[in-house]
């Protein structure tokens, strides 16, 4: 069975129940990867397709979990950013993924100052586009990296 698919268009307030334990299919695109949720509103169920972001954030609640999806304007001009705020079912729980933070300790002061001058040109580096904390921290390592071989 075919659902039909929702849209988020900029300043929706959708107020969605998820009928899905998981995605119901994922793929990719040219825009990265897809996942395909089962949503509820006003008791009509619709397919969404939530990017990576988003489903980081739904692949944490089990069926019968109240969730709003709310379009905000995207900053490169095209489209909508979705966020989502949600409320667990009774039988489970909410998980959503987060990022495990890598504690190092730095104790020179030339080291530490090279770090937070990685850490800044890759969050430049990235522009207007959204990001999370994997990218900026692989773009830093990589500057890391070129710096100490310049060095020697």
């Amino acid at each position: 069975m075919s659902l039909p698919t929702l849209k988020l268009q900029e300043g929706d307030n959708i107020n969605a129940v998820l009928i899905s334990d998981g995605p119901a299919g994922e793929g990719a695109n040219s825009y990265g990867s897809w996942f395909r949720y089962e949503l509820s509103v006003d008791g009509e169920d619709h397919s969404f397709f939530a990017n990576e972001r988003v489903h980081g954030f739904l692949k944490g609640y089990t069926p019968g979990s109240a969730v709003v999806l709310t379009g905000n304007p995207n900053p490169k001009g095209k489209g909508v950013v979705v966020n989502v705020t949600g409320t667990p079912a009774a039988n489970g729980s909410a998980t959503p993924e987060t990022p495990t933070p890598v504690v190092r300790k730095i104790t020179d002061k030339g080291t530490e100052i090279r770090h937070m001058w990685a850490i800044k040109v890759a969050a430049l580096s990235l522009g207007d586009k959204p990001f999370g904390r994997e990218e900026v921290q692989r773009r830093s390592e990589v500057l890391l990296e070129i710096l100490s071989e310049i060095q020697g």
